[in-house]
């Protein structure tokens, strides 16, 4: 399968440390160049931020450039033809299965899927109690609930066509896009969840590669949320996402479905 590693030109020992990593996996990669934050001018992040639409949130620096290399990835994957991309960012750990997974996904992928999402947060994240697929000790599951994080995930020539056309203007950060339902545009993505997990990152993990340094290139996130304008429209925003987490409990609670960590396994 077609692999992208997502890393800064300033950020060379990560480089190497990855690249060790890939190596000792059997991965061939490609590297993509990280927009750098530190670059972006105060017009440049005004014009790309969707913040204070309803629904957007104001995003760091950091945050926006870690946006914009995952958009660079996506528009790789549609240029290549290729029907797929593993796409991860540089300070992750990785499975010994990784190879066979991505391998096994590659000829077996459910129909119409947009991402896999092959990373955890080490946080509870709530998933269909149906697999879709094995792929030897791995499930795919819908993933139907929150798990923030976008060091390592699988997408699809159309979800990455999707994703270009919806990120024009950025309302929150990519992770959440992808992976948050609160974000909106998750829900127009079918998105599934291997489990346990291929990678994880490394700050997560002792004696992982870089796991003394725990800050990452998003050293901050933004923490302002916008509802609108008006104080109509905020009112009216507030209930409908009030309304929309209710509803999502209650399809939990119908469904027997109980958030858990998803596991990584070396």
């Amino acid at each position: 399968m077609l692999t992208f590693v997502i890393n800064l030109d300033r950020d060379t020992e990560r480089l190497a440390a990855i690249t060790a990593i890939m190596a000792a996996r059997g991965l061939d990669f490609a590297r993509l160049a990280a927009s750098d934050a530190r670059l972006l001018g105060d017009d440049e992040a005004a014009r790309l931020s969707a913040f204070p639409a309803p629904f957007s949130r104001e995003m760091t620096r950091g945050e926006i450039g870690c946006y914009l290399s995952h958009r660079r990835a996506w528009s790789a994957l549609v240029e290549s033809g290729a029907p797929a991309a593993a796409i991860f960012e540089d300070d992750v750990e990785i499975s010994a299965a990784t190879r066979a997974v991505l391998d096994g996904l590659a000829s077996r992928l459910p129909a119409n899927v947009d991402i896999v999402k092959i990373e955890t947060s080490m946080k509870p994240a709530e998933l269909a109690h149906k697999t879709e697929v094995m792929l030897g000790d791995h499930a795919v599951k819908r993933l139907v609930g929150c798990h923030i994080g976008s060091a390592g995930y699988v997408i699809t020539r159309q979800g990455a066509e999707t994703m270009l056309a919806r990120s024009e203007k950025l309302f929150v950060p990519v992770d959440a896009a992808l992976f948050d339902p609160r974000a909106g545009i998750r829900n127009d993505l079918s998105v599934m969840q291997v489990v346990p997990a291929l990678c994880v990152q490394n700050r997560y993990v002792a004696g992982g590669a870089g796991a003394e340094d725990v800050t990452t290139s998003i050293e901050e996130r933004g923490k302002r949320k916008s509802y609108g304008r008006s104080a109509a429209e905020i009112a009216l925003n507030r209930t409908r996402d009030r309304i929309a987490v209710i509803a999502r409990k209650v399809s939990a609670v119908i469904g027997r479905r109980r958030a858990a960590i998803v596991e990584y396994r070396p």
